[in-house]
């Protein structure tokens, strides 16, 4: 599966698209496609590290 994944802070130059293992889901649990997402105001304070 694809995900957006960031591994420091920064730019948005942190962020990539990767292909990742798909999370094995507990027998109880549930595993929920997402189509689209959007990035609010503390989601881009929290790529940028606080500053």
């Amino acid at each position: 599966m694809k995900a957006i994944v960031q591994d420091g802070y920064g730019s948005a130059d942190v962020l990539r698209l990767q292909e990742i293992d798909r999370p094995v889901v507990a027998d109880d649990g549930v595993l929920v496609r997402v189509r689209a997402a959007s990035v609010n105001a503390l989601d881009w304070h929290t790529v940028h590290g606080g500053r």
